[in-house]
């Protein structure tokens, strides 16, 4: 309502016609400069509550500004302040309620089913740590983004044994790797392992929200490596711009965002993404790509894998567990050779047997397919590579969060009693010990 009235009374006045652009110029000054006061110190300082307070604030004093220059009654500037003060001063935003995602599972936290360790509101999300039994989930907007069982003894996270794959996997083919790069810190385990290991000598952690790894310290010491070992850096960034400015070249990056439902996320599984990744990968190095499981369709795997195949000579799909899958893409001679046993690394070997994963063969048995037999599986689908340019992602993945569709499916192709993988890939299925052991939740 406000731009018709202003108009209306600058015209009344006798401004003319030209009042209407002086308008909407103002107008459109103001929201650049609010939106820039708001996500560079307002959101940080004030969080979500305070800075609606005071863009609540700031709208009711211009309000009481225009009362006073109309020569309004003074009781209408004592009751506009009046209201405002007690809303202001009676209101409060709960921080159970906004850590709990009703949204997405319909849980609703209090103080008697968990502990709110940590609470902030970044410039890119608010960020908050609950403590529900021994897990400690990290969440952000009320969405957890990575669970670990802090108790040594007890049942291991499912996130745990994926974060530490993430490692892990794309190690075991390119076992001689030594610069790093891995996109989110997420509960910082994927970073810890990969400092784990003996060759690798950089880690560049790339995360665009600060609060994001404040609140991750708090699961030391599962994950002290990613703070304390002088091998890891931590950088506040946007994953594209950082590569473009730093320019180095990497052995191993590590894509390990947030869902592709949650707005933003999805231009990390486009094809413009993975040409500009691989600019930065050292010759037969390796992109590993987490994808989820859970709300989501096979289409929209198929369209994500489509723009990887378009980008990368070859790659080897595993299933983490029947919710995670971890997608390492190169070229041929990134898989010309067998799994390394990175059991042989003392400090991966650790970090693997926490999260149940004893022996190389737990982690071959994992391996659905590669790109040989799953590319055309895939293309069967009919659906376009997921693109900037055509979102396909984008434009469904929230639909199909809301409606809790899953493609668990594909992390049990070929485990139907035939070999149909490896007898149509003409590979020797691996002969190397399983151990099938531990407890996951």
């Amino acid at each position: 309502m406000t731009l018709p009235l202003l108009t209306f009374a600058l015209l009344r006045d006798g401004h003319g016609e030209r009042s209407i652009g002086r308008v909407y110029a103002a107008n459109t000054l103001g929201a650049i400069l609010g939106v820039a006061f708001a996500a560079q110190i307002g959101m940080p300082l004030l969080g979500v509550q305070g800075l609606a307070i005071a863009g609540a604030g700031l709208d009711v004093a211009l309000g009481v500004a225009l009362l006073i220059s109309a020569n309004a009654n003074w009781r209408y500037t004592a009751l506009a302040a009046i209201l405002f003060g007690a809303i202001a001063l009676g209101s409060s935003l709960d921080p159970y309620k906004l850590a709990s995602g009703v949204f997405r599972r319909g849980d609703l936290f209090t103080k008697e089913d968990a502990t709110l360790l940590f609470c902030r509101d970044g410039k890119t999300t608010s960020v908050s740590l609950l403590k529900i039994g021994d897990d400690l989930s990290l969440r952000t907007n009320g969405k957890s983004d990575g669970a670990i069982n802090m108790n040594e003894t007890g049942p291991r996270v499912s996130d745990e044994m994926t974060m530490v794959l993430t490692a892990v996997i794309p190690l075991a083919h390119r076992p001689t790797a030594s610069a790093v790069a891995i996109i989110g810190i997420g509960t910082g385990l994927t970073t810890h392992t990969m400092v784990a290991a003996e060759t690798v000598q950089h880690v560049e952690t790339i995360e665009i929200e600060p609060f994001m790894a404040e609140a991750a310290r708090r699961f030391a010491p599962r994950n002290a490596n990613s703070f304390a070992d002088p091998k890891s850096q931590l950088v506040f960034d946007d994953a594209k711009t950082h590569f473009s400015t730093a320019n180095r070249q990497y052995d191993i990056i590590i894509s390990e965002p947030s869902n592709p439902w949650v707005s933003g996320v999805a231009s990390l599984f486009t094809r413009e993404f993975y040409r500009h990744a691989k600019r930065y990968l050292k010759p037969d190095g390796a992109l590993t790509q987490w994808f989820q499981m859970y709300e989501i369709t096979p289409e929209l795997v198929a369209s994500v894998l489509g723009a990887l195949g378009e980008e990368f000579e070859d790659y080897a799909i595993y299933a983490a567990n029947d919710g995670d899958l971890l997608i390492v893409a190169g070229s041929a001679g990134t898989f010309a050779t067998p799994l390394f046993d990175v059991f042989q690394s003392p400090g991966l070997a650790t970090e693997l047997r926490r999260a149940h994963v004893r022996t190389i063969g737990d982690i071959e048995l994992r391996r659905i397919g590669g790109k040989k037999i799953m590319a055309p599986f895939f293309a069967t689908y009919g659906v376009p590579a997921n693109s900037d340019f055509h979102p396909y992602l984008d434009r469904h993945a929230a639909r199909h969060r809301f409606m809790q569709s899953s493609a668990r499916k594909l992390t049990k192709f070929g485990q139907e009693g035939v070999p149909v993988i490896t007898i149509l890939e003409g590979v020797r299925p691996a002969r190397r010990a399983i151990s099938l052991a531990g407890t996951i939740i």
